[in-house]
């Protein structure tokens, strides 16, 4: 089941009333959060980027969603992991830059500086049978994932599933790019890591959402709806339909259909809340460099050589 609510710009009063309808939808926050819960609100944000930039989940999104869980009873954690270095100064950096700091202030959240990782098994893996996974995702009761709907250069969308790849600390996650670049297997890896860390809920800010060369460069798009299902494949499946992209071009979803994930068409799906046909965008922007390579399509060879010596892994 997905839920779909119409939100068509950051106007705090009315992103918080489309959230209350979401959780309404898909059956009340008493389904997925028990009071007393640790909860981690699993942001994203890639980069220190500001909301404007369609780059990372708005404030405002979190801010409602932290305000909703404390008014139930739970405790609200806010926290991401942001490519490159991962220690507290650079964390507190971004979280004031992209305005995660001021919506934790005045819902009274708490922000996560707990940079520290563990390496867990996970022998059900489709190709990560351990993973590096930071310690705020695992210290959680619940986590709810609350992704952005963007297109990207590598894996053509990112939204709920890929979201969770912030699970991964700092840098460790240069380390999965350079090793598995091939796409499928790449694809596993995010879908290893969204299924370990099992958000009981997956909310997706597409009220403005970005097309083009994502998930940085792109360009901001109205799309005008948050949505969000306890499934994060179906509603990557979802995302897919609004932005006219075929789910076998995703290869996430691709893999995900073929393990059954997730449904196998759109037509499987049960919406609730608004009507999907009124919110499908035809001439959404792709991606037009869909290069694996971590370095780029072509890097210079000492560069290469320098990860390779750095990143690969080799038996000892």
């Amino acid at each position: 089941m997905v839920s779909l609510e119409e939100c068509r710009q950051y106007d705090y009063p009315k992103v918080k009333n489309a959230i209350l309808k979401t959780f309404k939808n898909l059956g009340g926050i008493e389904k997925y959060i028990n009071k007393g819960d640790k909860v981690l609100l699993k942001t994203n944000l890639v980069m220190r980027k500001s909301p404007e930039s369609a780059a990372i989940t708005h404030p405002y999104i979190i801010q409602s969603l932290a305000e909703i869980l404390i008014d139930y009873g739970a405790y609200v954690e806010i926290g991401d992991s942001p490519g490159g270095p991962f220690n507290s100064v650079i964390l507190k950096s971004i979280y004031k830059y992209t305005g995660i700091e001021d919506a934790a202030k005045k819902s009274k959240a708490i922000l996560s500086f707990d940079t520290t990782h563990s390496c867990v098994k996970n022998s059900n893996g489709l190709i990560l049978k351990n993973i590096s996974i930071s310690n705020m995702v695992l210290n959680a009761d619940k986590i709810i994932s609350v992704g952005k709907l963007k297109t990207h250069s590598m894996t053509t969308m990112t939204g709920a599933v890929k979201n969770m790849f912030g699970a991964v600390p700092g840098a460790k996650k240069a380390e999965y790019h350079f090793n598995y670049q091939n796409i499928d297997d790449f694809a596993k890896c995010i879908i290893d890591i969204c299924r370990f860390t099992n958000p009981v809920l997956s909310f997706l800010d597409a009220v403005v959402g970005m097309e083009g060369n994502g998930p940085t460069a792109g360009k901001p798009r109205d799309i005008g709806i948050i949505m969000a299902s306890e499934n994060p494949f179906d509603l990557d499946l979802s995302a897919c339909k609004v932005i006219n992209i075929p789910a076998q071009e995703v290869p996430i979803l691709n893999l995900a259909i073929k393990n059954s994930f997730c449904q196998k068409s759109i037509d499987d799906i049960k919406f609730v809340g608004e009507n999907i046909e009124n919110y499908i965008i035809k001439d959404f922007e792709i991606p037009q460099n869909h290069s694996m390579h971590f370095l780029g399509k072509n890097p210079p060879k000492i560069i290469e050589k320098f990860f390779k010596r750095h990143l690969y892994p080799y038996p000892t």
